[in-house]
């Protein structure tokens, strides 16, 4: 209960406006309660954070079955896309919201979406070594598609906003995906041609 209100009002409210006293005040919680189970309104976001990078990870842990790498990638991807459209709260506090920096946070590691970028990069990797894609820079062609990856479901979130210029359905998201693992292995089919 005070993990699901809090999202909700970290995200309608942006984090520096929601203090424990206001997520107590929702679930009819004194902040001694809330103090009782979390030290901070940070360790709450923290653990929402967390939370949401788990439901991502076993979504994609599933993808491991695909034995074909370039395969794997595009559903890995794709599985990232129906994330942000399933979950968009998670995928809001997990891309956007952090601390401000003059708060202690020493105590959290805000690094989950590198293990998003190395669970990519094994994938990538793979499929270079198994001649599916051409690349003579491994990590930047890794960093491209983390980007890709992030960047796609940041835009589904901004595109729930009315005044967001296209209308991005659950498609138009699949569609790019494909169309972005075409461009991985064009250089590749136009070699042979040659």
């Amino acid at each position: 209960m005070i993990l699901d209100t809090a999202m909700k009002l970290f995200v309608s409210e942006g984090f520096a406006n929601v203090s424990t006293r206001k997520i107590g005040e929702k679930i009819e919680f004194s902040p001694t309660l809330i103090y009782f189970y979390f030290k901070s309104k940070e360790e709450i976001l923290y653990t929402l954070y967390l939370e949401g990078f788990e439901k991502l990870f076993e979504r994609l842990e599933e993808t491991k079955r695909i034995p074909n790498p370039l395969k794997r990638l595009e559903e890995a991807i794709r599985v990232s896309v129906d994330f942000s459209i399933e979950q968009p709260e998670y995928l809001y506090l997990m891309l956007s919201i952090r601390p401000d920096s003059h708060i202690h946070t020493s105590d959290f590691k805000w690094d989950q979406s590198l293990r998003v970028k190395e669970f990519f990069g094994k994938i990538t990797k793979q499929a270079a070594d198994e001649g599916f894609i051409d690349s003579k820079d491994l990590e930047l062609l890794n960093l491209t598609s983390w980007a890709y990856n992030h960047g796609i479901s940041s835009l589904y979130t901004m595109s729930r906003n009315n005044d967001f210029p296209y209308a991005l359905t659950k498609d138009v998201l699949h569609q790019s995906v494909k169309f972005y693992i075409k461009l991985l292995t064009k250089k590749k089919e136009s070699k042979k041609k040659d």
